[in-house]
């Protein structure tokens, strides 16, 4: 049998008229008269084996508190497709309520999963395994949507994927908040945010991703990422991104406390297109590429840079995909990548700009030899880029490197490399 939560729309004397997820039925049958319920009321129903719809319990006023995925089918045993009981149990969801998947838990699933209804909590520390790789999507739509303590896992993969069906945890709604959530492997990007505004993503571990770990694009902004651990990514760590042919820019947007490490390609930490972004209490070991990479490109058409700050960052062992040697490279069959720890690149023309860039407080331990500048600054439209105390230890000797950028546009003050300073740069 199934079990749905309806809401009481009117009453006659044909029955009780039940709003349910995606349909409208009526209730008759002995579990229920008229005087057990009122208009506005849920109502818990049937369907029984032999197709009749009865009312078990009515609850009238507002809504439970809380229910289980259980109680809608699902078995969290691992290897029964609980698709269709998940989604059952989203569907049904009300405002205000707090839907559980209980801890120990894990709750396959074979389609894209879709969380539509606003302002509902998902909690309980269960896991919810994907093991399609073409439909293995979590899609947040509804606003306000808190997720506490869940896992969400990915079965084996084969490649790297591009779609959002593929995300892992997708965020497409304004107000989400994700805390204290792991996400262990992912066909595309780990958490993926897009059109999204005043998100919240704290305390989340992503690991062994195939593409970014956290990727924040298509005009989502004034959101925060607070203490994320990335670890093995497939691409960057933490990414905002803005590509011209969306039409938008990301803008306001807060990353603090992030670490990264290891990863497969990608930098640890990327602007690539936004306006208003702050790094505050950084770290980073073992990039691919850069560990701080801020870009305009015409590879991928992305929007310019304006107002980004770095405020405190530790970058070791960066740029581990421009050893010469291939076998000492995290993505071995791959060509070397040769970014040094920090670089800010513009591969656009003019009007797309990288411009009011502040990096501040900066330690950089053991950039790879073969990764040539340990700062650099190339090409295109730049203006207004600021460099101060910066600690540079081992690796690679070259300490800073400017490609057609005129010294007019960059001030660097308190720069150091192993033990001794850089002239000062006081270009504006």
């Amino acid at each position: 049998m199934a079990i749905t939560l309806g809401l009481v729309e009117a009453i006659d004397s044909n029955g009780v008229y039940v709003s349910m997820p995606g349909s409208r039925g009526v209730l008759r049958g002995p579990y229920l008269t008229l005087q057990d319920v009122a208009v506005g009321d849920r109502v818990l129903t049937v369907t029984t084996d032999d197709g009749e719809t009865v009312a078990v319990s009515s609850r009238p006023g507002l809504p439970d508190a809380v229910f289980n995925v259980l109680d809608f089918g699902a078995t969290g045993d691992g290897v029964t497709d609980d698709t269709l009981a998940l989604q059952g149990a989203f569907d049904a969801a009300i405002p205000g309520q707090t839907l559980l998947l209980p801890a120990g838990k894990t709750f396959r699933h074979t389609g894209v999963l879709t969380v539509a209804t606003n302002d509902i909590v998902i909690t309980g520390g269960g896991t919810l395994l994907a093991t399609e790789e073409e439909t293995s999507a979590v899609l947040v739509t509804g606003d306000r949507v808190s997720i506490n303590g869940v896992t969400f896992r990915m079965g084996a993969t084969t490649s790297r994927w591009t779609e959002y069906e593929q995300m892992k945890l997708r965020i497409h709604a304004d107000g989400v908040t994700v805390r204290n959530v792991k996400v262990d492997g992912s066909a595309a990007a780990g958490i993926h945010v897009d059109q999204s505004s005043n998100f919240l993503i704290e305390d989340v571990l992503v690991m062994d991703t195939r593409a970014d770990a956290i990727h924040i694009t298509y005009g989502s902004h004034h959101g925060r990422v607070v203490r994320p651990l990335c670890i093995r990514a497939g691409d960057d760590g933490v990414a905002v991104v803005s590509y011209v042919n969306d039409g938008v820019i990301c803008h306001d947007i807060d990353i603090i406390g992030a670490r990264q490490v290891g990863q497969l390609w990608g930098r640890a930490f990327s602007v690539v297109g936004g306006n208003n972004i702050t790094f505050r209490d950084i770290e980073s070991n073992f990039s691919a590429g850069a560990a701080i990479y801020i870009a305009c490109e015409d590879s991928f058409n992305t929007y310019g840079v304006d107002n980004v700050l770095v405020d405190g960052a530790v970058l070791s062992n960066s740029n581990r995909q421009a050893d010469e040697t291939a076998a000492w490279r995290p993505s071995p069959a791959e060509g070397r990548i040769v970014h040094g720890a920090v670089i800010l690149f513009n591969g656009q023309a003019a009007p797309l700009a990288i411009r009011n860039v502040t990096m501040r407080n900066v330690i950089i331990n053991d950039t790879t030899p073969d990764g040539y500048d340990q700062v650099a600054i190339r090409y295109g439209l730049q203006e207004n880029l600021a460099f101060h105390n910066f600690t540079i230890r081992g690796g690679s000797e070259y300490a800073w490197a400017v490609s057609d950028v005129p010294t007019t546009s960059i001030r660097r003050v308190g720069f150091w490399q192993d033990g001794f300073p850089l002239p000062d740069i006081n270009g504006w």
